[in-house]
């Protein structure tokens, strides 16, 4: 799609003109002094929104005032801001970039940027819903999830628009005065992740999703972290989470980065979700680890079955989480430790003062002993479930249950790697979001003009999606599948 049919495809968008009737501005606005706004609050989004197709505010001002732009542009929202309205933005002619940053500080000063962002999640619900995107009616089993039911999800580091950061100053060589340097105030240090370096500039966290075709991913929600938020990436990661599924309660499957942790997890799969994360690498140093398909995982006791036989009385059966899996551990008499993985043969869900929040591991043991009077084996099998979620006993033995059992073990390649793959599209997202923008750097200062560059940005992204879903499908014979 070409530059101008993303403008068109963002003018009609219904999600573009929800956010900006959410803003509650008026034309013109006699709630703040100074020169009255000569555009709808529909017109100054769709020009933030622009930045993510032309790179800067400067640039889709210049593009604006091509000839058969603007009423491209106004023709394609006319159905939504009605006919006088259209009339008024073609005798104004298109937004400038001044237009846009008194837009910029309306915002700020009436402080509608919580308004535009619940609004806009609430928009990307409506919009993938009508694309067909984590549908209600389409629950899948844990392993079997389809990718219009899967959630991606990732953090993003921006780099800022100036390298300076407070009380950096300059000295006018004409006049001799010292001026400060301006700065982002949102700028901050973070770390990037999967690797041993950081990273200053801002942070967000984004969702997305996306049917198997090109060209539908769709951004489900996003969260811009402020300097030293709350809990860090992993809980803007998991609130937004929540968000997202409270918006789309046909989510069942969530693929996210190794910044969640046990306690994390903790927080989400009692909501019915199955989360597919990586779990953090033990130190080679570690006593406590075992090495498996190459990678070493900590192990740690969740379970212990015993059992009683008339030969031998109790017979206790320890049972380690290790790489979201099950073992048994056995200790031979020279002192040599082995583990024997146990089968995983399902996830289950259980009911809990009503609800189907707790899940287990249905797994299978087998005990063979030999009599000391006969010599016979007496074999014994048994069928349990083995708790994913945390228990009371967890709190008194200090383990992070979480952090060792899990939905779907990592090391059960095949099925994790299927699912944990689509986690991929956020990264293709990402860096879309990266390169968006002129130099790669987020056009904007501070965090509430970068919030609304970031949703501008998601805007213009779920328009586009849509229109090319609904042009696929326009164009599909009857009867095909999508």
């Amino acid at each position: 799609m070409g530059s101008l049919g993303k403008l068109v495809a963002a003018a009609g968008d219904a999600g573009l003109h929800d956010c900006a009737e959410a803003l509650g501005l008026r034309v013109p606005d006699d709630r703040l002094p100074g020169r009255p706004p000569k555009h709808g609050a529909w017109a100054m989004l769709l020009f933030s929104s622009a930045r993510a197709v032309y790179g800067s505010a400067k640039r889709v001002a210049e593009e604006l005032r091509d000839e058969g732009v603007w009423p491209a542009v106004v023709k394609a929202a006319t159905a939504r801001i009605g006919a006088d309205a259209a009339r008024y933005e073609l005798e104004n002619g298109p937004p400038t970039l001044s237009q846009f940053n008194y837009f910029q500080q309306r915002m700020s000063a009436l402080g509608l940027h919580d308004a535009l962002h619940t609004e806009f999640e609430a928009a990307a619900a409506r919009t993938a819903q009508d694309m067909g995107l984590m549908p209600d009616h389409a629950r899948t089993g844990v392993k079997d999830a389809a990718r219009a039911n899967v959630l991606a999800v990732d953090g993003k580091n921006h780099t800022s628009p100036t390298r300076y950061v407070k009380g950096d100053q300059w000295v006018d060589k004409d006049t001799g005065e010292i001026k400060e340097r301006r700065y982002d105030p949102n700028k901050s240090t973070w770390g990037e992740g999967g690797k041993n370096r950081v990273r200053q500039g801002a942070k967000s966290v984004v969702a997305w999703s996306r049917h198997p075709a090109s060209g539908t991913r769709v951004i489900a929600g996003l969260t811009l972290m402020r300097p030293k938020h709350d809990g860090g990436e992993a809980a803007a990661i998991v609130d937004l989470i929540t968000r997202v599924q409270d918006l789309n309660p046909g989510l069942t499957h969530v693929a996210v980065d190794g910044a969640l942790r046990g306690t994390h997890l903790a927080r989400l799969t009692p909501r019915g979700l199955v989360v597919v994360n990586k779990i953090q690498t033990a130190p080679t140093t570690a006593e406590n680890a075992v090495t498996i398909n190459g990678k070493r995982f900590r192990k740690k006791r969740v379970h212990t079955l015993t059992h009683h036989s008339t030969a031998f009385g109790a017979c206790e059966h320890p049972i380690y989480g290790i790489g979201g899996g099950l073992f048994e551990e056995h200790v031979t008499s020279d002192g040599t430790v082995t583990h024997t993985r146990l089968p995983h043969h399902t996830t289950a869900r259980g009911r809990k003062n009503g609800d189907y929040t707790d899940w287990y591991v249905q797994t299978r043991i087998a005990c063979g002993r030999t009599d000391p009077t006969s010599g016979k084996l007496t074999p014994w099998t048994k069928t349990f479930y083995v708790p994913i979620n945390p228990t009371r006993q967890d709190q008194i033995d200090n383990v992070n249950r979480g952090e060792h059992v899990r939905q779907i073990p990592e090391i059960d390649t095949d099925d994790f790697n299927r699912i944990y793959g689509m986690r991929a599209d956020s990264e293709s997202g990402n860096n879309g979001l990266e390169h968006a923008w002129y130099l790669d750097r987020i056009p904007s200062y501070g965090y509430d003009n970068q919030l609304l560059t970031l949703i501008s940005y998601a805007l213009m992204n779920n328009a586009v999606a849509r229109a090319t879903h609904h042009a696929r499908a326009a164009a599909r014979p009857p009867g095909q599948a999508a």
